[in-house]
């Protein structure tokens, strides 16, 4: 859940710095009259970021003064009166009805969003907060539309500003008039600054999620839905990529000879100039075969990379909705069974797909399995991803084989895994039921291994992976499981310092001479393109 509100940072010259922000908090701790962890997600390039990172430490405040919002949204007005934090180094609004002083437990700042999750110190409670009416709430919608001028197209803000202002006209006070006019100023300034005509980007990067696949409902019964299952995005190991365009195709870094064959399939399914060629630089990707879907998050990575260059130049940052990346699987020729990296990549979360109609065991035609469930983890759960050393897990030509000599899903196995999904997993996803979600979790693993029983106990790895998630359940850990063919096992953990607890634990039995382990979040957001300039080679 999101609260919006206003941030106060420390600002190097120890002032304070105003900025709007709206943290994630935890929906069961909200109905339980309590905030305990904030995760803020300010862009890296932001002062809030570089103040954050000087200072670990700020104050997040709840207020009902839209005037307030706006005026700090568009960088005019008169300074608010501010006080000394209690027991950070930093300033809180005078005026805000509730403020929350935090310090910054974890960061991640590798992308250019950064996630940063934060432990609430101090409440303070002012007067009441007396909430939004219908103006309120527009003019709310109003300033979050203002901060993200950099990444939506200006006619789309300008549509969507002009239904605010109705309700305004319609619903608000002097306040939200005067609130709405100060937004409405910056909207027309990024209107007349997109009109200016703008070169096509010289190259692009884009990032992804990585996916875990917990595993397929069904194949092999030509009276059901083919493949379908339920999968999850986390924010790392995921892939990095920068294309621009080039004399040739080429690639460089992990996978580059691959990357650049989905570069020329892209290429060719779009239809380009057989001169337009593009140079794939993969800054960072998981090892491949491991469970994590690499291949498929590089090929829609490429090809929105590609799109962004050549078929619908980005002037700015942007994500992808769900049709856009199936369409992105679609050229790059991915996606033939699981959907599930496809939806991952527009969106993240936990993911649930239905399977297609009269697809067989081999390879399905390129379309999409239906997405019947999406649901976003707390912002306080974590995982620990444990990856055996030089493992592969079956694909190519094996895995085809592979699926040819097994036998049909039986249906009662079909039934219990969506079952769990749909009424066990999904639900306590949505309610913050860790207890719940875990046990669905380890319980959703271990029957999608029944169906490849008979091809996965061959593989090198699979003695050591009963072991492994037998060691975790002895650890306290309750839910964990294989991703896909493996050798991926993703531990569930209901914060960071259990997450830790769990990885320190395994460390100390000398478990990372034979394994990586790390302790990752998990993705809601999905991919991002990013038009930049490429260094001078």
């Amino acid at each position: 859940m999101i609260l919006e509100g206003l941030i106060t940072t420390r600002s190097p010259d120890g002032q304070p710095h105003l900025a709007a922000m709206g943290p994630e908090v935890d929906p069961v701790e909200l109905k339980a009259g309590r905030i305990e962890t904030l995760v803020l997600k300010p862009f890296a390039t932001s002062q809030t970021a570089r103040n954050l990172a000087a200072t670990p430490a700020g104050v997040f405040q709840l207020t009902d003064d839209v005037l307030l919002l706006a005026r700090t949204v568009a960088g005019s007005g008169p300074r608010p009166d501010f006080l000394p934090a209690a027991v950070i180094e930093g300033w809180r609004l005078a005026e805000a009805p509730m403020a929350l002083e935090f310090r910054v437990i974890s960061a991640d700042r590798s992308g250019d969003r950064q996630r940063l999750v934060a432990r609430v110190e101090r409440v303070h409670q002012g007067r009441p907060l007396l909430g939004h009416v219908r103006a309120r709430h527009a003019v709310v919608e109003a300033a979050i539309l203002v901060t993200r001028l950099h990444m939506i197209p200006a006619p789309e803000i300008a549509a969507r500003f002009a239904e605010l202002r109705t309700l305004v006209e319609k619903t608000g006070g002097p306040e939200e008039h005067a609130a709405l006019a100060i937004l409405a100023e910056r909207v027309v300034a990024a209107g007349s600054a997109a009109s200016a005509p703008t070169a096509p980007p010289r190259a692009v990067e884009v990032r992804t999620p990585a996916r875990f696949h917990l595993g397929m409902f069904s194949f092999g019964d030509p009276l059901t839905r083919s493949f379908g299952g339920t999968g999850l995005m986390l924010d790392e190991p995921g892939i990095v990529v920068r294309v621009c365009p080039a004399a040739a195709f080429a690639g460089r870094g992990p996978h580059g000879q691959r990357a650049a064959e989905f570069a020329r399939h892209c290429a060719a399914a779009w239809g380009l100039p057989r001169d337009e060629a593009f140079e794939v630089e993969v800054v960072a990707a998981p090892r491949a075969h491991v469970g994590l879907g690499s291949g498929t998050q590089l090929a829609l990575a490429v090809a929105a990379a590609i799109e962004g260059l050549a078929v619908r130049p980005a002037d700015r940052e942007r994500s992808f909705a769900p049709r856009e990346a199936l369409a992105l699987a679609r050229a790059a020729g991915r996606g033939r069974r699981s959907s599930v990296g496809a939806y991952g990549f527009a969106a993240g979360a936990l993911l649930v797909e239905a399977g297609r109609l009269g697809a067989d065991k081999v390879a399905a035609p390129l379309e999409a399995s239906p997405l019947v469930a999406r649901a976003e983890l707390p912002p306080a759960w974590r995982g620990v991803l444990i990856v055996e050393h030089a493992a592969e897990g079956l694909h190519g030509e094996a895995e085809r084989q592979a699926f040819l000599a097994l036998p049909p899903v039986d249906r009662g196995v079909t039934a219990e895994l969506a079952r769990i999904a749909l009424l066990e997993l999904v639900p306590a996803a949505l309610e913050g039921c860790f207890g719940a979600f875990a046990a669905a979790f380890g319980a959703y693993g271990r029957l999608a291994g029944v169906p490849f029983a008979s091809a996965s106990s061959s593989l090198p790895f699979h003695r050591s992976i009963e072991m492994l998630i037998g060691r975790l359940a002895a650890l306290g850990v309750r839910g964990a499981a294989q991703s896909s063919w493996g050798p991926a096992v993703l531990a569930c953990a209901a914060s960071q310092s259990e997450a830790e607890g769990v990885a320190a634990a395994l460390a100390a039995e000398g478990l990372r001479s034979t394994h990586d382990i790390a302790v990752v979040g998990f993705n809601s957001s999905g991919a991002r393109l990013r038009p930049i300039t490429p260094p001078a080679r």
